[in-house]
């Protein structure tokens, strides 16, 4: 697990970081978006001390990372940037062994993995592992960039807007094999971008940050759906972001409730998951103004009425 206990960075007077807090679960993917200058990278870079800061503290499973060798922290922690940064005189091969290298791994031990991690992107090691980067696309760069961090199996992988500079398409098909290879591995990411379909795409989690503090921490659609200031809803308006009508859920759609149902009341109760489709259909055989929604474990949590559901279907107009 990793924790940001009021984390402040200072450049002089001047503060960029101000009081961050947060948790990161082990195997969670955390995506902090939020404008330019907003302190997303300030932020990241100061879990592998890559800078440093100025007050508070960061810790990874309970240990201070000012605790840490500086090596053995970075070296357990990958880093892909969108500048990609392989070196141009080596090869495939050559990029990806450099943290095992550092780490003093055997060459069998190098080799075999590297052609486990060039197996996972569908780059056969015959054809590609003698290749230089310039002689790869745009997409099987960043890959490469990817695989070297994965190289030692880091539990925690930071990244950087990695693919900010590549086509739609192949962006596409990067963030669909990033997220599968974090699922299988059980990674923990902190991921940066700027592209709200990509957070929503990404995250099992979303930081909402500007002038260096974070605005909202909610999971993609309830940021999407329940925005928490007008800021973050102008951010995604101009992003034109929406969830269509069809992933609602009773979850999304309701108004929290701490009282139950009025005993004389006709009750329809629904369940939290229930999509938007099964809930018109208890409206109209049931003739109700409102509809109370039930948790995992039968207690009744929320209501939706008509109003409700229109006023929430009028935001993604």
């Amino acid at each position: 697990m990793i924790e940001y206990r009021n984390i402040k960075k200072y450049y002089g007077d001047k503060p960029i970081i101000r009081g961050v807090s947060f948790t990161v679960e082990k195997g969670q993917f955390v995506v902090i978006i939020g404008p330019s200058g907003c302190g997303k990278t300030t932020t990241v870079k100061m879990l592998n001390r890559l800078i440093d800061a100025s007050e508070g503290e960061i810790l990874i499973d309970g240990v201070s990372t000012k605790d840490m060798d500086l090596i053995k922290l970075r070296t357990s922690i990958g880093y892909v940037i969108q500048q990609i940064g392989l070196f141009p005189n080596m090869t495939v091969e050559e990029n990806i062994s450099v943290v095992p290298r550092i780490m003093k791994w055997d060459k069998e031990k190098t080799l075999n993995r590297v052609k486990e991690l060039l197996n996972m992107v569908n780059m056969p090691y015959n054809e590609y592992a003698g290749k230089y980067p310039r002689q790869l696309s745009g997409g099987q760069q960043q890959r490469i960039g990817v695989l070297r961090a994965l190289a030692v199996n880091p539990p925690i992988i930071i990244m950087d807007e990695p693919f900010g500079a590549l086509d739609p398409i192949t962006r596409e098909i990067l963030q669909s094999e990033v997220k599968k290879i974090q699922r299988e591995l059980n990674i923990t990411v902190l991921f940066i971008t700027h592209d709200m379909h990509e957070a929503m795409k990404m995250a099992d989690r979303i930081l909402f940050m500007d002038q260096g503090k974070i605005l909202q921490d909610a999971p993609p659609k309830e940021m999407l759906l329940h925005p928490a200031n007008e800021e973050i809803s102008k951010f995604i308006t101009l992003q034109e972001v929406s969830v269509k009508g069809s992933q609602m859920t009773a979850e999304d759609l309701m108004e929290a409730v701490d009282a139950e149902p009025m005993r004389d009341e006709a009750v329809i109760i629904v369940d939290k998951k229930d999509r938007l489709s099964e809930i018109a259909k208890h409206y109209e055989l049931s003739g109700v103004d409102r509809l109370y929604v039930k948790d995992e474990t039968g207690r009744v949590t929320g209501v939706i009425t008509v109003e409700s559901i229109i006023r929430l279907l009028m935001k993604q107009v």
